[in-house]
């Protein structure tokens, strides 16, 4: 095969490895993943791609570091977003449930396969010092858990409900601090079962499915914290 390629800087290459690579990983699995097929989607030789990457277990956990650097970015975004918003939760809790929701399926294909394959984690990287010597169970989930708490969305959300309360968009006999972490806990599902093809968990994200989840809880959360109109 000819390497004669489009002209791509490194970092660039590599980026169009990974996503050539999770698009064979989701359709059949990591297992029966080759490099020899992660080569050919990507349209380069076999022998380029082990300049890159000296096995697809290493492709994968770059796969993990990438995908979680662009969730991190989406989820500052948000943050950002948040603090400019009105303070008035029936009219924009709605949007950013629809925001998170956005963000959730911008990673849809890695999260679909780390579903599938979480029985399989660990002997993935069996073997790489990078893995078993704290990449991913020590440091970089370290690095991930710190990050996250930068965001400082239970702040966040804290000063948007207050805010919503000083307007009287929000119930006098609440706390702010636990409406705020109770929608957190509406935004970070602890399991994501509901919204994946349960015939086949790689087809990916029922997002019907999820748009219907997001207005059903919405319209519950927002009949215990809204105040009651008086007749």
């Amino acid at each position: 095969m000819s390497e004669e390629l489009p002209k791509l800087k490194k970092n660039q290459r590599k980026e169009s490895i990974l996503d050539s690579a999770l698009k064979v990983m989701c359709e059949k699995g990591i297992d029966a993943t080759t490099m020899r097929e992660i080569a050919k989607v990507e349209g380069i030789s076999e022998t380029l791609l082990y300049r890159f990457f000296k096995n697809k277990q290493e492709i994968f956990f770059a796969l993990i570091q990438s995908r979680a650097e662009r969730t991190f970015q989406g989820l500052e975004e948000l943050v950002e977003t948040i603090k400019g918003m009105i303070p008035d939760p029936k009219v924009t809790l709605p949007i950013i449930l629809k925001l998170g929701k956005n963000k959730m399926l911008e990673n849809k294909d890695i999260i679909s396969l780390m579903i599938k394959e979480k029985e399989k984690m660990k002997g993935q990287f069996k073997g790489m010092k990078s893995f078993t010597e704290g990449s991913m169970n020590g440091s970089f989930a370290i690095k991930l858990f710190e990050r996250f708490q930068k965001l400082q969305f239970d702040s966040i959300f804290t000063n948007y409900f207050q805010r919503c309360q000083t307007e009287g968009n929000l119930r006098t006999d609440i706390e702010p601090k636990y409406v705020a972490r109770m929608f957190l806990g509406l935004m970070i599902p602890p399991t994501l079962p509901p919204f994946v093809g349960f015939k086949n968990p790689m087809n990916g994200f029922d997002e019907e499915a999820l748009d219907e989840f997001i207005q059903a809880q919405t319209e519950i959360f927002l009949q215990g914290i809204l105040p009651v109109k008086k007749k």
